[in-house]
Order: structure tokens, then sequence, then C-alpha cells
């Protein structure tokens, strides 16, 4: 039973926050301005201040420069073998 109560309550106290929030947006919708302070992003807290990556997580270039690599060689080949028995001789 004190559960219920208890869950009871905490609904309440939640559709008490959201009605303020609704009339605080109404409010906003019609003066244009917003208190972006008035609004909880899901209780989230900045702990720190956000900083700059150590190196580049992506692409990796090892793996990238090898592909890259092979990619280059077989397009090379496949050129040069059009060139010499295909459509792209311009030797005749």
């Amino acid at each position: 039973m004190k559960a219920a109560e208890s869950g009871s309550e905490l609904i309440e106290r939640r559709l008490a926050d959201l009605k303020k929030q609704l009339d605080i947006a109404s409010a906003a919708v019609a003066t244009g301005t917003i208190d972006v302070e008035t609004f909880p992003s899901a209780d989230a807290r900045v702990l720190t201040a956000a900083s700059p990556p150590f190196g580049p997580s992506w692409p990796k270039t090892g793996i990238t420069t090898i592909i890259m690599g092979i990619l280059g060689f077989v397009l090379a080949a496949l050129v040069a073998m059009l060139r010499a028995n295909g459509p792209l001789n311009f030797n005749d």
C-alpha cells in the first residue's frame, strides 16, 4: 500500500514538473524567448569541460594507405591492360 502511495506521489510530482515546463514553453512561444536553464536535459550534468582529442580516431591511416596502394596498383594494371589490348589502344 505504501509503495502505491509513494509511486502515485512520484507521478504527481513529475506531472506537476511537466505542467510547469509546458507553461514555461507556452510563455516562451508567446514571447519568442526562452531561458535555457529552465529545461533539464535528461537530468544530465557537465562534469568537466571537453578536451580536444590527442590524435585522429578515424580513418586509420595505416590500413587506409595499404588499401589505397593496392587499389591504385590494380587500377593502374587494369588501365595498362586496356590500353595494350582493349578499346584504349591508341597505337593503331
